[in-house]
């Protein structure tokens, strides 16, 4: 009785595509590639329309003080599954 519960699950196949790491691995990646566009994107707009080099510095310093650590630890992470 068991066995037909347990083959009726439509999810029991999942784990042989792929594991938890792997699908931890690959949101990594696309994470990653949607912070590299949009840091791409972010220094164009501010190296094209800023006026004051100071401000330009202290917002580039504080994206990469906020956002890189974010990024390093779920690498962190990622690396660990």
């Amino acid at each position: 009785m068991e066995e037909q519960i347990a083959n009726m699950d439509p999810f029991s196949g999942m784990t042989d595509l792929m594991s938890v790491g792997e699908v931890s691995l690959l949101v990594f990646y696309l994470v990653l590639a949607i912070y590299v566009i949009f840091t791409g994107i972010f220094y164009y707009h501010w190296q094209a329309y800023s006026t004051d080099k100071r401000a330009t510095y202290l917002t580039y310093v504080t994206y990469a003080v906020t956002t890189v650590p974010l990024v390093l630890m779920m690498a962190v992470i990622t690396f660990i599954l």
